[in-house]
């Protein structure tokens, strides 16, 4: 049921969307998290937006995104079946300077329709959803359903200087 979308925004959202990625990174305090069992996730606040996961090699926060982009994953929805409002954007950096970056298999708990996109890459770390590999180059997407397919990353180490970074847009169904 996944779709892969291709060229999926405009040069000018990128560039919205980066603003908004930079400053937040330059104007929030990182809360580092080991996912540790019984460690509670860190609690977001104005000056410690950014959750570090030392346990899969990755910062998170959520952002703000343009109008237009939240109208393209809604109309992707509604292709999809889902005539529901653009609930949230996240985004996610991974990469050795915030440990190491692994994705094992695995279900969300939340049900969600969400475009995997990838923002930026220096390397190729495909996505995998029900043992299909996806291999997303920078401005392409994967639309599916990450409670009802299972998805995951193939092991990789990163190299220093190596990253992917992604948004993770969703809709509530």
């Amino acid at each position: 049921m996944e779709q892969h979308i291709k060229s999926l925004l405009s040069q000018e959202e990128i560039d919205l969307i980066n603003i908004e990625i930079n400053n937040i990174k330059e104007s929030s305090k990182i809360s580092i998290w080991h996912e540790n069992p019984g460690e509670k996730r860190p609690e977001v606040t104005e000056t410690h937006k950014i959750i570090q996961n030392t346990h899969v090699g990755k910062i998170m926060f959520d952002i703000n995104v343009p109008d237009s982009v939240k109208i393209k994953i809604q109309n992707i929805a509604s292709e999809n079946g889902f005539i529901l409002p653009f609930h949230r954007a996240a985004y996610a950096e991974y990469s050795a300077e915030w440990g190491a970056p692994e994705l094992v298999d695995h279900l969300d708990s939340a049900d969600i329709f969400m475009v995997d996109y990838q923002l930026s890459s220096n390397t190729n770390w495909g996505l995998v959803i029900d043992g299909n590999l996806h291999d997303l180059k920078d401005n392409e997407g994967i639309a599916f359903r990450p409670k009802k397919q299972m998805h995951g990353r193939p092991e990789k180490v990163f190299k220093d200087g190596e990253y992917v970074q992604m948004l993770f847009l969703e809709v509530l169904i």
